[in-house]
């Protein structure tokens, strides 16, 4: 920035500004940048006010040092996610004796008919009647409702608890 400033100061010498070389000067500073977002910025802070050369030096200056910082990270990434309403039941694992426990309801084994609890139950597993989910035999499902992911893309990090800046 410095030495466009420099190269622009020689060049106007050679011009009949006569004493208003300032001005022209300060806009050919800023119309020459070529960051667009850059350049917007120094004509949205000068255009408002009258300002003078060293001032329009000075932002440009400290933008330009600003945009430096961020090089290495040209543009912050920043990933928000949340799970919402996520729900699953955990498979109930267990260890059935076949000749001490009931393949049905995984007490022990039943004398009479009438100590069997199972007999009328509906797995919550496969919705079958006669046997207690936690001895069903059927594949187990992991049921998730619902998972929610959100992208965008920020000029600088702030400082959010729930985000992560690559």
């Amino acid at each position: 920035m410095e030495t466009f400033y420099i190269s622009l100061k020689a060049l106007a010498s050679k011009c009949e500004f006569g004493n208003q070389i300032d001005e022209p000067i300060g806009d050919q500073l800023i119309f020459g940048i070529e960051n667009y977002a850059f350049k917007q910025e120094l004509v949205k802070r000068c255009e408002s006010k009258k300002t003078t050369l060293a001032e329009v030096l000075k932002l440009a200056l400290f933008l330009e040092s600003t945009s430096h910082e961020n090089d290495d990270q040209p543009g912050v990434l920043k990933i928000e996610y949340s799970k919402k309403s996520t729900q699953f039941r955990l498979p109930n694992t267990r260890t059935i004796d076949r000749e001490k426990d009931c393949l049905n309801c995984g007490n022990e084994r039943h004398n009479k008919r009438s100590d069997f609890p199972a007999a009328d139950a509906e797995c919550f597993n496969c919705k079958t009647r006669g046997h207690f989910s936690s001895v069903c035999m059927k594949k187990r499902s992991i049921k998730i409702n619902k998972f929610e992911q959100s992208y965008s893309t920020v000029d600088k990090p702030d400082n959010d608890c729930n985000a992560l800046y690559i």
